[in-house]
């Protein structure tokens, strides 16, 4: 019983983390195809790495996924539709005691029409 509990739990664990996907919002991301390497994660632009929201928004993003968003100042308004998406900083939980690198600014609103949304 304890063998079938435990296998089922990472069966399940394993189907959920399939349904997430990791993309990057960067001024950097200007090359389609071009890999960009943020935090030490691999991007390619046009499929998981994007110049600016408005680019990434038009993608069907997945459930539970995390959108990193590179130092720089990004215009627009945003509406987040995803359930469970994770929106990281370029300096996401770092208190005022830790060395901090260029922020991520976004200049306008943030609408969210979704549940479980983490911004930090």
């Amino acid at each position: 019983m304890k063998k079938l509990f435990t296998l089922s739990l990472l069966f399940a664990l394993c189907a959920i983390s399939s349904n997430a996907a990791t993309y990057l919002v960067s001024s950097k991301a200007t090359t389609s195809g071009e890999s960009i390497t943020h935090k030490g994660i691999k991007f390619t632009v046009g499929t998981t790495a994007f110049a600016d929201f408005s680019s990434l928004l038009t993608k069907s993003i997945e459930e539970n996924s995390t959108v990193y968003v590179a130092d720089g100042t990004f215009s627009g308004n945003i509406t987040i539709t995803t359930n469970g998406l994770t929106l990281l900083g370029n300096n996401a939980f770092c208190d005022w005691t830790t060395t901090r690198s260029n922020e991520s600014v976004i200049t306008g609103i943030i609408y969210i029409n979704a549940s479980n949304v983490t911004i930090n």
